[in-house]
């Protein structure tokens, strides 16, 4: 199925700036920057896009809760 940006960041719940942001940087999330475009040349979405950004978000908050139960456990021993 293919999205417009609009209906992507819908699905994907990340506003348009972090999107801009993301393909801009490349190296974050690197399957945002080959999306096709359409004859106005606005990008045209896949499912891949949608579960490389759901991949990256839930890494992330693996990463984070991490970071969050190790400052937990620092504060606990103090």
């Amino acid at each position: 199925m293919s999205y417009s940006t609009k209906e992507f960041l819908e699905k994907v719940c990340v506003s348009e700036a972090t999107l801009r942001r993301w393909i801009a940087e490349g190296d974050r999330i690197p399957e945002l920057t080959n999306a096709k475009r359409d004859w106005r040349g606005w990008r045209i979405w896949e499912d891949s896009h949608v579960k490389a950004v759901m991949r990256y978000k839930f890494q992330k908050k693996e990463s984070l809760d991490k970071q969050d139960y190790n400052q937990q456990i620092r504060a606990a021993e103090k």
